[in-house]
C-alpha cells in the first residue's frame, strides 16, 4: 500500500490507496455545478438548497466566504492535483481515477482548469489528426496500447504511421478499437493487418477518415467491412495492389469526398465505373494506376463535385479523355 501526501493550506495530509481513489471516483462522477462543491483538500461536499442561497448571494463574489464556509479555494485545489499527478504516476488505477477527477475539475472551474502532460498529448492529437504519434514518445505498440487503455474514450484521432509501428497486427487493432470506440480519424502504415483484421474498424462508427497505406495483406474482401462506416468521407489505399473494381462496389453510398488509389495497380476502367458514382469526390488519386485509359476517364465526366485529379504516371491516358472533362468547371488536373 502506498501512501500520499498533499500539502493543502499549509498542512499535510496522508492518503493510501484506497482512500485516494474513493476522493476521484467521487469528483469524476459529479454530474453539475450545482450538486456539490470540491474543498481545497478535494472532498466533495454536497449541497442543500440553503447552501445554494447562500452561495448565489455572497460566496460566489467573496472569496473569504467561500473560503469560511464552504472551504472552497479553487486555486488550491488546482495545486493540489498538481501534486497528486507527479506522485501517481506508476499507478493506473489512480491515473484513471484522476483523469476523469480532472475533466470533471476543469468542465465545473473552466478558469482554473488543471491540463495534465496526458491530456496535453490528448489534446493535440485530437486537433492534429494527421501528428503521428512517435512525435510524442510513443515507440511501440505496446505502448499505445497501455495509452489507449487509460485513456482510449477521451481520443478521437490515432497516427499509426510510424516505422516503428509496422508490427501491428489484427489482435492489436481490436484491441485499439474497444479502447478508442470515438476514432473519428486513423491512420496505418505498412502494418500486418489484413482482411481478416478490418472487420474490428466497422465498429468505429464515428469514423471519418481511414488511411491504410502499403498495407498490402488487403483486398477486396477487407473493404466489405467499410459498408458500415456511414460517416466516412476521406479514404486512403495507397499501395493496395489487390484491389480492384469489386473492392470498390463496398463504397457505394458513402459521401466520400477524398479516395486515394495511388499504386493500386489493378485499378483499371471498371474501378471508374463504380467511382462515377461516388457524388460528393473532390479529390481523386490514381497516380501509377496504368490501366485506366481514356474510356475510364470519361466516366468521371458528371462528378461535378471533382477540384483535384491526380493522374501522374497513368501513361494510357490522352488528352482526348481529359477533354471530356471540361464540363466540370473548378477541376484541376495534375498529370506533370
Amino acid at each position: 500500500m502506498t501512501n500520499y501526501t498533499l500539502k493543502v493550506d499549509n498542512k499535510e495530509i496522508q492518503l493510501c490507496d484506497s482512500k485516494l481513489a474513493l476522493k476521484l471516483e467521487k469528483i469524476g462522477k459529479l454530474k453539475g455545478k450545482d450538486v456539490a462543491w470540491i474543498r481545497s483538500d478535494l472532498k466533495v461536499t454536497p449541497s442543500n438548497w440553503f447552501s445554494r442561497v447562500i452561495w448565489t448571494v455572497v460566496a460566489k463574489y467573496f472569496t473569504w466566504v467561500r473560503e469560511f464556509f464552504f472551504h472552497v479555494n479553487l486555486h488550491t485545489s488546482r495545486a493540489v492535483l498538481k501534486q497528486l499527478e507527479v506522485q501517481i504516476n506508476g499507478n493506473d488505477k489512480l491515473k484513471k481515477l484522476f483523469f476523469k477527477a480532472v475533466s470533471r475539475f476543469n468542465s465545473i472551474a473552466p478558469r482554473h482548469a488543471f491540463i495534465t502532460g496526458d491530456m496535453q498529448i490528448i489534446q493535440v492529437i485530437n486537433t492534429q489528426p494527421a501528428k503521428n504519434l512517435k512525435d510524442y514518445g510513443f515507440n511501440t505498440v505496446q505502448q499505445v496500447l497501455h495509452f489507449t487503455q487509460l485513456y482510449g474514450r477521451e481520443i478521437t484521432s490515432l497516427d499509426l504511421s510510424a516505422f516503428s509501428f509496422s508490427n501491428l497486427e489484427n489482435k492489436h487493432l481490436e484491441k485499439l478499437i474497444q479502447n478508442c470506440p470515438k476514432l473519428l480519424h486513423l491512420f496505418i502504415r505498412g502494418s500486418k493487418i489484413d482482411d481478416d483484421g478490418l472487420k474490428f474498424v466497422k465498429g468505429l462508427r464515428y469514423l471519418q477518415t481511414l488511411s491504410l497505406i502499403n498495407c498490402i495483406k488487403i483486398s477486396n474482401i477487407g473493404l466489405f467491412h467499410f459498408r458500415d462506416l456511414p460517416r466516412l468521407k476521406k479514404l486512403c489505399l495507397y499501395g493496395g495492389f489487390k484491389i480492384n473494381y469489386q473492392g470498390l462496389q463496398n463504397l457505394k453510398g458513402h459521401n466520400l469526398e477524398i479516395l486515394d488509389l495511388t499504386s493500386c495497380h489493378e485499378i483499371n476502367d471498371r474501378a471508374l465505373e463504380q467511382i462515377k458514382d461516388f457524388t460528393h469526390l473532390q479529390t481523386l488519386y490514381l497516380i501509377g494506376c496504368t490501366k485506366v485509359t481514356d474510356e475510364g476517364i470519361k466516366k468521371l465526366r458528371n462528378l461535378t463535385s471533382l477540384k483535384h485529379l491526380y493522374i501522374l504516371g497513368c501513361s494510357k491516358i490522352t488528352s482526348m479523355g481529359l477533354g471530356s472533362l471540361n464540363g466540370i468547371p473548378t477541376l484541376k488536373i495534375y498529370n506533370k
